[in-house]
């Protein structure tokens, strides 16, 4: 038995390849029987990363049923299938969304379990590496902080040159040449 779990970003917020929190991680697992045998009883379950979060109701499978992960409350999906002949194959499609993440993570890891009443338990493996039976990893991506622009030494006494010109032209305009309460008031005769 073998299980190859591809993953790829859905939604990739910053377009760069990089998950971040937010985005949104798909996994396509295909499980081939390359024995000579019919699998029987198969359970087929995939525990996510911590920073992963299922999106409920996004699991489906081309045989057999879904078990766990399109109800509230699920966090692993999980199919069960009755039997797969020698050769055959079948897939399960879910998504998850990635959430907070901390400081100097680099990747996300999930890696499905397989199961059954006549074969030895294995483990999914990651197409994208040479490694044998490895977990599928995401690379991770650091949400980019955009620079605030800022002025200058030249700029700033620009800025209150300008500042300094836009008071006096108001001042101008008022009435008695910009003296304030001239004409006015209590103490005009």
């Amino acid at each position: 038995m073998s299980g190859e779990l591809q993953d790829a970003l859905a939604h990739d917020i910053l377009g760069n390849g990089l998950a971040v929190a937010g985005d949104d991680v798909a996994y396509t697992l295909t499980v081939t029987n390359a024995g000579g045998a019919t699998a029987l009883g198969m359970v087929v379950a995939t525990p996510l990363d911590r920073y992963l979060t299922l999106d409920v109701g996004s699991v489906s499978t081309t045989a057999g049923i879904v078990a766990a992960g399109n109800a509230a409350g699920d966090g692993v999906p999980s199919v069960q299938v009755a039997s797969l002949a020698p050769g055959a194959s079948f897939i399960i499609r879910f998504t998850a969304s990635v959430g907070a993440l901390p400081a100097g993570l680099r990747i996300l890891s999930s890696q499905a379990t397989i199961t059954g009443a006549n074969l030895s338990p294995t483990v999914s493996d990651d197409p994208d590496t040479p490694e044998p039976l490895d977990p599928t990893t995401t690379p991770v991506g650091a949400a980019q902080v955009q620079a605030i622009p800022t002025l200058g030494s030249w700029g700033l006494g620009a800025l209150v040159l300008l500042l300094g010109a836009a008071c006096m032209l108001r001042l101008r305009g008022r009435p008695g040449g910009g003296a304030v309460g001239a004409g006015s008031g209590a103490g005009a005769a």
